[in-house]
């Protein structure tokens, strides 16, 4: 994890040497579906996120494993079976904010992250909206709500879990991030 943690603060340093960097340890993420069966429910809130304000370029790191889920098979069954955590460890995301920002005056901005989505070792572009909410502190958090098609990543459902198993999952991320 520390290993990836310097590769993605050298990919934001890269664009500029002086930009001001703003780190999350401790983003939530949350999977949803929703089938007549049963839903998937799942979170983790040790997600890793680094925020430019400068270059408004953002970069999210997901440990997959520390998904929980609260029907034990059901965490196995994902992380063996549809995400192949072991072989695909980890979820990124490297994009940039869209939209105007100051992140010296607080208020509610409605932006959008446009970026690259990568796991289960397929990588997609994307475009989601986002709050961003800078706040009395000059701290920014972040919220989110997208939607994630399987199939768009390699994910495959067998046939007989079609009633099981939704083809897509929303995906809700909270971050606060915090000056470094």
């Amino acid at each position: 994890m520390k290993k990836i943690f310097v590769l993605i603060v050298f990919l934001l340093s890269f664009s500029t040497l002086f930009s001001q960097k703003m780190i999350s340890k401790k983003s939530y993420v949350h999977i949803y579906s929703y089938t007549p069966i049963e839903d998937i429910d799942a979170s983790l809130n040790d997600g890793l996120a680094i925020l430019s304000t400068d270059t408004k370029e953002v970069a999210y790191i997901l440990n997959i494993q520390s998904l929980t889920f609260k029907n034990a098979l059901m965490q196995e069954h994902f992380n063996e079976n549809y995400i192949e955590s072991e072989k695909f460890p980890k979820a990124t995301l490297i994009g940039s904010l869209s939209g105007d920002v100051n992140f010296s005056k607080t208020g509610i901005y409605n932006l959008s992250v446009k970026g690259k989505l990568k796991m289960h070792g397929v990588e997609q572009v994307i475009s989601v909206p986002i709050e961003l909410n800078i706040l009395e502190d000059l701290s920014v958090s972040l919220k989110t709500d997208f939607l994630v098609k399987l199939e768009d990543f390699g994910i495959r459902i067998p046939k007989l879990m079609f009633t099981r198993i939704a083809e897509e999952i929303k995906v809700s991320v909270e971050s606060k991030f915090l000056i470094q």
